[in-house]
């Protein structure tokens, strides 16, 4: 079992994972349910987790691609309520039989799909100099200065 798994309620494992996790060992994360974040768009017809979206925009899909499975109407609701916006993700994944290098994703969730918009950071919240929490002269003083 992967590092980042771990046993959830009714015996389910849950594995709370990242797209360079997956890349190294995609087959080890099949029937666990994941938990990831990404951008979700529609590429080449294909409801698709992307890692972020300048990936999807360039075209940089290598190790950052998840296809969403499940019913037509299942994926609609999805992108209707989800599309082109950042998400966090859980459901059941499989990996890709072809391996990444083929098709270009590294597998595909569905089954129960959780989907939530991630917050985002408005420009009124970003922090300023005034915000450091850490005094430069103290690190400084730390190291025998």
């Amino acid at each position: 079992m992967p590092d980042d798994c771990g046993e959830g309620d009714g015996g389910k494992i849950i594995c709370a994972t990242t797209y360079r996790s997956i890349a190294a060992q995609a087959p080890s994360y099949t029937d666990k349910i994941i938990l990831i974040n990404g951008y979700l768009v529609i590429d080449n017809g294909v409801l698709t987790l992307y890692q972020d979206e300048n990936s999807y925009i360039h075209g940089m899909f290598r190790d950052s691609v998840i296809e969403i499975g499940g019913s037509q109407e299942e994926q609609r609701k999805l992108f209707e309520g989800h599309g082109y916006q950042y998400i966090t993700m859980s459901g059941y994944f499989r990996a890709s039989p072809y391996g990444a290098s083929r098709r270009h994703y590294l597998g595909e969730i569905r089954g129960d799909i959780i989907a939530r918009d991630l917050p985002t950071r408005g420009v009124a919240d970003r922090q300023g100099w005034q915000d450091i929490a850490i005094n430069a002269d103290d690190l400084n003083s730390s190291r025998g200065r």
